[in-house]
């Protein structure tokens, strides 16, 4: 079974060690955060910016003749690759060879979720019936980011039209539902038990 955070660690080791060989527990090689941080953000760009270029070759992109015949036009374009270049090259290639290269997108994403966590970066997806404005999208960050001491957050909005006012957070596995939606299903559950609604509830 395919497991992008297994190839996302072993790509992150790789390149904040410098050595594309260099085990997970390598110890004189290792960063400080902040360097790791910007080496593996370095790294992530060039991963980025490669990864369509293989996409979009004709053909299948498997297996190791695939590899070979990539690697060779790799090197001609490539004669004098850098140390950060040679990982991502390695690394892709490696993908082709085992046949792994169409999760290149999953482990992208991986490696994006990890920098942004040795960055400090909390992610956070916005639900809304409608495109939030700006102003409540940075109003948002910065609140926050007050309550969770994060060094910033990565905002992802979200159309859902079923929601019929107000938001929804999703905050890594927790979920914040301020929605019309949630309140007028709480009210439902309350009729049916037979809850005084008249009575002071402590509101939404």
């Amino acid at each position: 079974m395919f497991t992008p955070e297994r190839w996302a660690a072993a790509f992150i080791n790789a390149v904040s060690e410098g050595n594309p060989g260099s085990g997970a527990n390598s110890g004189p090689g290792k960063l400080d955060d902040a360097a790791a941080s910007a080496a593996i953000g370095e790294g992530l760009d060039l991963l980025r910016a490669v990864s369509p270029l293989v996409s979009a070759i004709p053909g299948s992109v498997s297996g190791t003749f695939a590899a070979a015949q990539l690697e060779r036009m790799i090197r001609k374009a490539l004669p004098a690759a850098t140390a950060k270049q040679e990982i991502v090259v390695r690394f892709i290639l490696l993908l082709i060879k085992k046949n792994l290269f169409r999760y290149i997108d999953a482990v992208i994403k991986e490696i994006e979720a990890k920098l942004d966590h040795l960055r400090g970066i909390l992610p956070v997806t916005l639900e809304s019936a409608a495109a939030p404005d700006k102003d409540f999208q940075e109003s948002l960050k910065k609140q926050l980011m007050e309550k969770t001491s994060a060094r910033g957050i990565k905002l992802d909005t979200r159309i859902v039209p079923d929601l019929l006012g107000v938001c929804r957070l999703r905050i890594g596995g927790d979920i914040i539902d301020a929605s019309l939606r949630s309140q007028l299903q709480r009210m439902s559950v309350d009729l049916v038990r037979g809850v005084d609604l008249a009575a002071p509830q402590g509101g939404f």
